[in-house]
């Protein structure tokens, strides 16, 4: 089969016979699509934080020794705080579940406030693998 060059115009009335039009609504269609795409990334994002933040809960909970009765601590949030970063501050490297171990606080409190110290830039936390 031949084959020939096609001029820039030729190219363009071609294009023109076959490329949508707007009033179609496939421009509007392609930008709603896009939109409800970023939303799903973005939920999936958040998704992701909930599932990690609880592997850490459980983790943390599952460092604490079966058996032993653990009798935790009742204080302020900030006193906690301050307890907290005097810990990481003595243990640099240290564990989710060596800080609520160590200082008996609950773990809620414990993963909560690390995450806020994690968003204010004081600590980072790092991913550690689980095994199944």
């Amino acid at each position: 089969m031949p084959t020939r060059e096609y001029s820039r115009e030729e190219i363009q009335k071609i294009w023109n016979k076959i490329k949508p039009k707007e009033e179609e609504g496939i421009y509007t269609e392609i930008r709603e699509l896009r939109a409800a795409i970023d939303f799903t990334l973005l939920e999936l994002g958040n998704l992701r934080d909930l599932v990690l933040n609880l592997l850490e809960r459980v983790k943390a909970l599952e460092e604490v020794e079966i058996g032993e009765e653990m009798n935790l601590l009742t204080m302020p949030r900030e006193e906690a705080e301050r307890k907290i970063k005097e810990y990481i501050d003595e243990h640099p490297g240290c564990r989710t579940g060596d800080i609520i171990y160590d200082l008996r606080l609950d773990p809620d409190l414990v993963l909560d406030i690390l995450h806020d110290f994690e968003k204010k830039g004081r600590v980072r936390g790092k991913e550690i693998g689980y095994e199944t």
